[in-house]
């Protein structure tokens, strides 16, 4: 039996910027690292033959009806790899507009309303409106965090850690890299916050953002640079099918 001094829950949306974050933070630690998705999809670093890891990551993507997922973590064992000694909880949330808009270009995602359903969960979950996760989860603005250095020392502290950056800026080859901008490695070239203007006028993203719930909600979380986005959306008339 494996054991991991530190695991840490990581719940978010396909196309939110989490796999940056979760390197990110990996960056923080030393040791033997691994890393699992719920589809079953590995990675370790710096393997050892001791059987202690330092961080075990599991990464839970696109769960509809977070709470169902948590208990079935708690339940299932093979959904747990190995005993930890601390078990972290984190939800990253990017705005809708550039997620969805992430979502319809890459080839290997699906984009449909459950998405924006989906995201709307998440976000009231963000808020803690709901609370399928613990009370001590770490909420993460993927906005936020990509330009603020305050805010991800805020991040690290809260998980207990001296800031590192030493991963800050590396684009993951998981979740296949940027959607637009496919063989580019360094993240200070990401467009990351204009993805959406790509689709203003595309039926299918146009329908999308009919949904008013999810704009109140991304205005309460994102503030006044949601309420421009969502303005310059609907800005020039356009038909929608």
């Amino acid at each position: 039996m494996r054991l991991n001094e530190r695991e840490v829950r990581v719940f978010a949306m396909q196309r939110s910027g989490h796999h940056a974050v979760i390197h990110w933070l990996i960056g923080h630690f030393k040791g033997e690292i691994f890393f699992r998705n719920a589809q079953d999809h590995r990675k370790e670093w710096n393997p050892t033959l001791d059987g202690i890891r330092s961080l075990y990551i599991f990464n839970v993507e696109d769960a509809f009806r977070i709470r169902t997922v948590v208990d079935a973590i708690e339940r299932d064992a093979w959904l747990n790899d190995g005993i930890s000694h601390k078990v972290n909880h984190m939800l990253i949330l990017r705005d809708p507009y550039n997620t969805l808009a992430s979502r319809l270009k890459h080839e290997d995602v699906h984009c449909r309303q459950i998405h924006v359903e989906m995201w709307k969960e998440y976000a009231r979950e963000y808020l803690r409106e709901t609370d399928a996760l613990p009370d001590d989860t770490v909420m993460v603005s993927f906005n936020r965090w990509y330009s603020d250095e305050g805010y991800r020392r805020n991040i690290s502290a809260k998980f207990g850690l001296e800031y590192s950056e030493r991963n800050l800026r590396k684009v993951t080859i998981e979740g296949k890299g940027s959607s637009f901008q496919k063989d580019e490695t360094d993240a200070r070239n990401l467009d990351l916050f204009n993805r959406w203007k790509y689709f203003v006028g595309n039926p299918r993203f146009m329908n999308l953002m009919k949904d008013e719930e999810m704009h109140e909600l991304a205005a309460t979380i994102f503030g006044d640079t949601a309420r421009e986005i969502h303005k310059e959306i609907f800005r020039t008339p356009t038909t929608v099918t």
